[in-house]
Formats: structure tokens, sequence, C-alpha cells
């Protein structure tokens, strides 16, 4: 059986590092302490849709089939974990049986990363021998990747609403210039930027950032 264990004072130390990660890092970190639970193993980050961040290359190949056939432990992952032998994923997908046999890992731990409805991705981890169907691993590791959801799923909401204030100033800039120019209230500047952007297909912010940068409409 596996010998770990995590204490307070190390759940803080992973929470902080999390926490005061910049977002390109995050990653990184979720990988870096996912590491630490499985030495000599890899692990793989499935930020959905397409993002992938791999320890090692080890898990490469894997992750790569997974991608092109929608199946595998981590893009089929639900609520509940999945801790699986490498024979056994084989044995289950197997599109996935060549790059199992490649990696020289031999069992595999996958949790979705999710916070109420919303799916995040998920984190899969690899182990060199059983360690991923042994307690406490799967304990801590579906800890580690709640932890983790949240985190995630805050950084997304930040940057939701730094992009809709970004959004909002810069309409608010677009529907100054057509104010001045055309000698429009605030609607009919806001109708006129929604009718060219649907006479274009774009979006109302894209039409706005080509007249606040370029100074036209068309």
């Amino acid at each position: 059986m596996m010998e770990f264990s995590v204490d307070a004072a190390r759940w803080h130390s992973w929470a902080s590092r999390l926490v005061e990660a910049p977002t390109a890092r995050m990653p990184l970190e979720l990988l870096a302490l996912a590491c630490e639970l499985v030495p000599g193993g890899s692990v793989s980050l499935r930020l959905d849709p397409d993002e992938i961040h791999l320890s090692d290359p080890r898990p490469g190949l894997l992750e790569e089939e997974q991608t092109s056939t929608g199946a595998g432990p981590a893009t089929m992952v639900g609520p509940t974990a999945l801790a699986l032998p490498a024979a056994d994923v084989a044995a289950t997908w197997p599109p996935l049986a060549a790059a199992v046999d490649g990696t020289g890992l031999r069992s595999c731990l996958a949790l979705a990363l999710v916070v109420g409805e919303q799916r995040l991705g998920s984190l899969t981890l690899w182990a060199p021998g059983p360690e991923a169907l042994e307690e406490p691993l799967p304990r801590v590791a579906g800890a580690l990747a709640a932890l983790a959801s949240v985190v995630l799923a805050l950084r997304r909401r930040e940057q939701q609403l730094e992009e809709a204030i970004a959004s909002r100033d810069v309409l608010g800039q677009a529907k100054g210039i057509l104010m001045e120019r055309l000698g429009l209230d605030p609607d009919q500047a806001f109708e006129l930027l929604t009718a060219v952007s649907q006479r274009r297909n774009s979006k109302v912010r894209a039409i706005a950032e080509q007249l606040t940068t370029a100074g036209e409409l068309e």
C-alpha cells in the first residue's frame, strides 16, 4: 500500500501555490503538486476544450489518441474517479493500447475537474505500479482535484468579468465616437453598431474595437 500523508500544513501550502500562481502558470503548479503523489509516474491535465498540459512526454500519445477518438479515461471520466490498471485501459479503449504499452506505466487514476454543473477538464495520474488503485492516493488526489476545480472556476470567473468590463469600456468609447460624429443619442449609436454587426455577421464588440482603433465602422 502506498505510504503518503497530507497534513493541514501541506494542504495550506498546496492551496497557496494554486491561488497565488499567475493564471498562465497555475496549470503547471497543479501538475507539480499531482506529481508529488505519483513519484516516478506521469500526470496529464486536460482543460476543456482541448488545452492539455503534461508533466513529461510519456502520456503525450495517450492524450493525442483520446483527443482524436473522444474516448479514454481523461475524456470520459464522470463525477466518480476512474481507477484502472493500465491493462484495463488498453482493453476498454483498444485505440489506446499501443500508447499505454509505450509509457511503461501500470495504473491510471482519472479525476474530473468540476464545480457544480460546470466541467472544467480532467486530471489523470499514471503510476509506475499499482499505486493509482490504492488508498490513500485516490482520496488525496480527489481532494486535490476538488481544490484545483474551485481555483480554476474562480480564475475563469475573474477572466469573464475582466472581459466584460473591457467590452463595456470599448462599447462606451465607440458609442461616444458615433454620438459626436453623427449627432446620435446613446440608444441610436448602439442600434447603429448592432446593425453593422448583423450585416457583417460579427460581434458588436469587434465592430466597436474597429471603430475605436481604426476610426471606421466598415
